[in-house]
């Protein structure tokens, strides 16, 4: 099974991804990096966690909304729950879901380079990269608390992958599309533009 396949360079690439949680981490730390990035899907968290309403994307009280996916505001509306809404606890405890889940993408593209025959160098030095290079850090943190586009990413490689390696046996039976399949037909409630 090329999942379970043991890689040289994997050591490295867990090191590297690894290093750029941390980084991602150190950076929310700093700055405006805990202050929670305010908007539609915010404020319909807010919502939800104070009220257990899906409402008021404009924090104005207008109300109900489908103005936000369904699911995009849950991890936000879940930790502002447990922790407090806009606090340091519950924005650190998001910055956590958010570089996981960044990390988790990076790695799933590399094992995508591995199955498409890059070269170790490259998509080592690719990893490097984009797990430790800070040119995305408030997009992909900060933003990404609030928003699905981290979930969404990691959805869509996971079944550009799955689709690899049914591809890959001589013989593409059901059960090797269907949970490519289901996840690709439901993105929509993830991600809109991902769906």
């Amino acid at each position: 099974n090329f999942l379970k396949k043991k890689l040289p360079d994997r050591t490295l690439v867990l090191l590297l991804v690894g290093g750029g949680i941390l980084a991602r981490l150190l950076w929310s730390m700093t700055g405006t990096g805990l202050k929670p990035f305010t908007g539609e899907s915010h404020n319909v968290a807010v919502a939800l966690a104070t009220t257990g309403r899906f409402a008021d994307p404009l924090a104005n009280g207008g109300g109900y909304t489908a103005h936000v996916s369904m699911l995009t505001p849950l991890p936000s509306a879940i930790a502002y729950w447990l922790f407090g809404v806009d606090t340091s606890v519950a924005e650190i405890a998001l910055s956590i879901w958010a570089a996981c889940l960044v990390a988790l993408s990076i790695w799933l593209c590399w094992r995508l380079a591995c199955l498409l025959g890059a070269p170790p160098l490259a998509r080592v030095a690719a990893v490097a990269f984009v797990s430790l290079a800070p040119i995305q850090f408030n997009l992909e943190i900060r933003e990404g608390r609030s928003w699905e586009v981290n979930l969404g990413v990691v959805l869509l490689l996971w079944v550009l992958l799955r689709l690899l390696l049914a591809d890959r046996k001589e013989v593409v039976d059901k059960r090797s599309l269907a949970a490519p399949g289901m996840i690709s037909g439901s993105l929509f409630i993830v991600s809109p533009p991902a769906g």
